[in-house]
């Protein structure tokens, strides 16, 4: 945290759980906040001097929604008008929200969000509302896409700790996709990633990946779990 606490924050079917303390020894738990309702993704962002965490919560009768809290789960704020949805020409509705992730340092405001229907979702406010990233979702691959067993989600949203305009994406399943100009444009990033189910097994796309990770410490190592096995990039996701 902002003080250099440490915080863990874990999300379950039954909500949000929060661990502080002043080491893994010594922790206190509060929770669940958010009760009752499915958290898929949890961060805490300290940028600008906030003390905010951002929460995806899934309920059977509310659907999927974004609750901000500024005082460590104390009190959470929820709008009246969705700030995460899809533009009525999108022809899309959210189901779930499954990975929010902080932009580049240098972008202090910048939080994104990796949706069901697959899609990616930007935030220039600190997550007070988000914008549909066009680049992805007008993206000439996304008509064949298909959901794995869990959904067409989008579930990993990593941005390059030392380019603000390179990010990897993974969906399961059609792999992971790359950006080198902020989301303008995206390609597709799986090379080496066999598909043994799929007709050709080494296709561009359609991979089922489940999630991809960054090395701490180095930004170009990259560990994915698949399907099939687990993968290893050393060049940020060019060649598994």
């Amino acid at each position: 945290m902002t003080d250099g606490t440490p915080l863990v924050m874990v999300g379950t079917m039954k909500g949000l759980f929060l661990f502080t303390g002043p080491d893994r020894d010594n922790l206190t738990c509060s929770g669940p906040h958010l009760a009752g309702r499915s958290v898929y993704a949890a961060v805490y962002d300290d940028r600008n001097g906030r003390s905010r965490i951002l929460a995806s919560a899934s309920s059977m009768h509310w659907g999927s929604t974004l609750h901000i809290s500024d005082d460590l789960g104390q009190t959470w704020s929820e709008p009246t008008v969705p700030t995460l949805a899809f533009p009525s020409d999108a022809d899309a509705a959210l189901m779930n929200i499954w990975q929010l992730a902080l932009g580049h340092d240098s972008q202090p405001d910048v939080v994104w969000a990796g949706v069901e229907p697959a899609a990616l979702f930007r935030s220039t406010d600190a997550g007070e509302s988000f914008e549909l990233v066009r680049g992805l979702w007008d993206h000439p691959h996304r008509p064949q896409w298909q959901p794995g067993g869990g959904g067409l989600c989008l579930h990993t949203v990593l941005p390059h700790p030392a380019d603000p305009a390179r990010m990897l994406i993974a969906i399961s399943a059609a792999g992971n996709y790359l950006t080198d100009d902020a989301g303008a444009t995206w390609r597709a990033a799986n090379t080496g990633i066999k598909a043994g189910f799929l007709p050709d097994p080494y296709p561009e796309f359609g991979q089922c990946v489940h999630k991809v990770d960054r090395d701490a410490g180095d930004p170009d190592r990259l560990y994915l779990q698949h399907h099939w096995g687990i993968y290893r990039s050393d060049d940020g996701g060019e060649r598994w």
